[in-house]
């Protein structure tokens, strides 16, 4: 199974961003975040309508990142940051993004799903801000009870080093989105996952 999961941005696609991300789906990665934040609620909501059915097909999970932590749809999973999901959220699972091992210490008895952990490299999403590195994700996988996905700067040359960290996966935002064929590049990060599993 992929253990890719695609972020996403519209603004970056150079084309129809939703037959972009049909493209993406149909190559099979573990995830979508639906990361659009720039998006009205009613907009936002429009567009998870178009890709539950689409996600479904293809057996990929579909996670929200959105702004209102209180957002809940059938089939899919919420991503919250840390500030928000440090006061526990209760009764579904969810995803947050994490900053350090003492936030996943905090939430290690929580529902949480998976950490997402970053910027393992530097990357053009946080501009001047310095990457963490492997051995600071090397510390998030020890500590964490969860999966941990790690993000930030990250491709395909780079994924077996990632997993061999521990990290459960890898999420992809640039790259992917700016691609004019996405599918060829999702075959590569898949064909370094490979690698990774004969080391």
């Amino acid at each position: 199974m992929s253990k890719l999961f695609v972020v996403t941005e519209r603004k970056l696609v150079a084309g129809d961003f939703l037959e972009h991300l049909r493209r993406i789906i149909a190559a099979r990665p573990h995830a979508i975040i639906l990361r659009e934040k720039d998006l009205s609620f009613s907009a936002y909501l429009s567009l998870v309508d178009q890709l539950i059915p689409l996600c479904e097909n293809a057996d990929i999970h579909l996670i929200l990142n959105w702004r209102d932590p209180m957002i809940r749809y059938p089939g899919t999973l919420v991503q919250l940051p840390y500030a928000v999901a440090k006061n526990g959220p209760v009764g579904t699972p969810f995803a947050v993004s994490v900053h350090s091992v003492a936030e996943i210490d905090q939430l290690n008895d929580s529902q949480a799903a998976y950490y997402l952990v970053g910027n393992i490299y530097e990357t053009s999403c946080k501009p001047g801000k310095a990457a963490c590195g492997l051995a600071f994700l090397t510390e998030c996988t020890h500590a964490a009870r969860q999966p941990v996905i790690a993000i930030g700067g990250i491709t395909p040359e780079r994924v077996p080093d990632i997993l061999a960290t521990g990290a459960a996966g890898y999420a992809v935002r640039s790259p992917l989105m700016t691609a004019a064929d996405p599918v060829s590049l999702i075959k590569r990060f898949h064909q370094f996952e490979k690698k990774e599993s004969r080391q």
